[in-house]
């Protein structure tokens, strides 16, 4: 998408592993590159999928490299402050 005169930005949406619909971003332009993960089910298959996704293959193999990566830390605590019970992937 072209933002102004000059100033374009792609947006790519992956899905985010946690339940119907959820969404993380990859945004690329002006020679900066982010991934917005946000609330993600970060298993080992989903983390795996996603390091050989075409879209980020440049980045996950080091031929280029994120600016910014941005993760929703909110359960990070160890041991967690909430238990859920677990639920099936989506």
């Amino acid at each position: 998408m072209e933002l102004r005169p000059g100033y374009k930005m792609q947006v790519t949406f992956f899905n985010a592993n946690l339940c119907p619909g959820s969404t993380m971003f990859f945004i690329e332009g002006q020679g900066k590159a982010i991934l917005y993960p946000g609330d993600v089910r970060a298993e080992p298959r989903f983390v795996n999928s996603i390091a050989h996704n075409p879209v980020l293959i440049e980045y996950t193999h080091g031929l280029k490299t994120l600016d910014n990566l941005y993760l929703d830390t909110s359960f990070i605590e160890d041991p967690p402050i909430h238990k859920f019970m677990l639920a099936p992937a989506c």
